[in-house]
């Protein structure tokens, strides 16, 4: 039983991602919600963002930093879309340096 959301995470992402030889495009940012951050990742469909990966934290309790949480995700949506073309689409907030060269190594 303790394989059912990886399995469940699978069968979403072929869903959302069929197979085709052009990259999807996914669309990263944070937002708010009662009290937590949470960092959303959505593939972009129609001028619309599906989304298909969250990460949340509690505002104000102890964790990792900003850019501790969002290297994090990244490794998360890589592994999520393992065998998938995508290019990735953020805003300003995301351009520091350790950031850039951690997804730039990944071609």
């Amino acid at each position: 039983m303790s394989n059912i959301p990886c399995r469940t995470a699978r069968l979403v992402t072929s869903f959302i991602f069929p197979d085709t030889p052009l990259p999807h495009i996914v669309a990263v940012d944070w937002t708010e919600f009662r009290g937590f951050m949470c960092l959303v990742a959505g593939r972009v469909a129609r001028g619309r963002a599906i989304p298909f990966l969250v990460t949340t934290y509690q505002k104000g309790a102890p964790s990792l930093s900003q850019n501790e949480h969002e290297e994090t995700f990244f490794h998360i949506l890589k592994n999520t879309l393992r065998g998938k073309k995508f290019v990735v689409v953020c805003d300003r907030g995301f351009g520091y340096r350790r950031l850039i060269t951690l997804l730039a190594g990944w071609g």
